[in-house]
């Protein structure tokens, strides 16, 4: 197995691990939901779309950094 197919089936499992037990806690915090049902898609899909924007951010900047500097100039100075 390849590391994208390996990262893919992490996010993946992740991802639905994440999902069953949010709406297991659910119920729990129904009370604190003012105006919103429990299961809310629009809410998952927006908590969704926040979390997903801080991880590709968090990985991407960095990444673009360290792909801007020449190889053999990152070996020397160490």
């Amino acid at each position: 197995m390849d590391h994208s197919s390996r990262g893919v089936a992490f996010i993946v499992g992740r991802g639905g691990a994440g999902v069953a037990e949010q709406l297991l806690a659910a119920r729990f915090v129904r009370q604190q939901l003012f105006g919103l049902k429990a299961g809310d898609p629009l809410t998952y899909a927006g908590a969704l779309f926040v979390v997903s924007s801080v991880v590709i951010l968090s990985t991407w900047l960095p990444a673009r950094r360290a792909a801007a500097i020449n190889p053999v100039d990152a070996l020397r100075y160490e």
